[in-house]
């Protein structure tokens, strides 16, 4: 129990909670675990994550995981973003990357379409207008009649510490703290995953539009493999 209080003792951020048997504790992300969790994403998210793999194979190319880790340390400055880290080892093992999204003004660009004016990678590029393409099918603001809203962005695990319900903490803690703090009424988020989705229905999330995955713009054997798992992006919502 010492070693599992010192270790606790040197994990920045404000504590949100811990697992059932005390092996992970949740953190609101402080800047000096961001290198941490962004190391999460590139181990656990980019590699597995269907859009990425399927049409921009993000986790090939090292200049595009660099602009969208940008993408994520941008969006951390929100101080809104949650890690679960390990007792044992101190280790962040997973991350949700939440940003405040507000209405934009007449001729002002909105956050991520903003950021994507200074990528340079096609990779990077693509898979930011995909998520705005779908963002843009369905005016979240507008259907729950706010001017702000939180949106949980990029969630990833590292390997070796799935299927302990990890991702559902986070999901959980990240609602929680958004609620408590009053920062927004209403949260987005844009699963495209099954694993993902199933977590957005349990938090009773409303399915705002749905986006089958299409075979143009990648190879055969990728499609097949990642469509045998995943059918579709769904872009979900829900009061808080």
């Amino acid at each position: 129990m010492s070693c599992c209080r010192t270790e606790r003792s040197r994990t920045a951020g404000t504590l949100l909670g811990q697992s059932k048997d005390q092996e992970i504790f949740y953190y609101v992300l402080e800047e000096d675990r961001l290198e941490d969790a962004l190391a999460v994403l590139v181990e656990g998210f980019y590699p597995d994550e269907p859009a990425t793999s399927l049409y921009y194979r993000v986790s090939e190319d090292e200049e595009a995981i660099q602009e969208l880790n940008l993408l994520m340390a941008e969006t951390a400055k929100d101080k809104i973003s949650v890690i679960a880290v390990s007792a044992q080892t101190d280790r962040v093992v997973g991350v949700l990357f939440n940003k405040i999204q507000e209405k934009t003004k007449p001729g002002e660009l909105p956050f991520f379409e903003k950021f994507k004016r200074g990528c340079k990678n096609a990779r990077s590029i693509g898979l930011i207008d995909y998520m705005a393409e779908i963002d843009d099918k369905v005016d979240v603001l507008g259907a729950f009649n706010v001017d702000r809203m939180v949106e949980l962005v990029f969630l990833g695990v590292s390997p070796a510490y799935r299927k302990r319900g990890i991702a559902q903490d986070l999901f959980t803690h990240s609602l929680e703290y958004v609620k408590s703090k009053r920062i927004a009424e209403v949260a987005c988020t844009l699963g495209t995953s099954v694993f993902t989705q199933r977590i957005a229905k349990k938090h009773n999330f409303k399915n705002m539009v749905e986006v089958p995955y299409e075979r143009d713009h990648t190879d055969d054997h990728v499609f097949d493999r990642v469509v045998s798992i995943h059918q579709k992006a769904i872009l979900f919502a829900k009061q808080l």
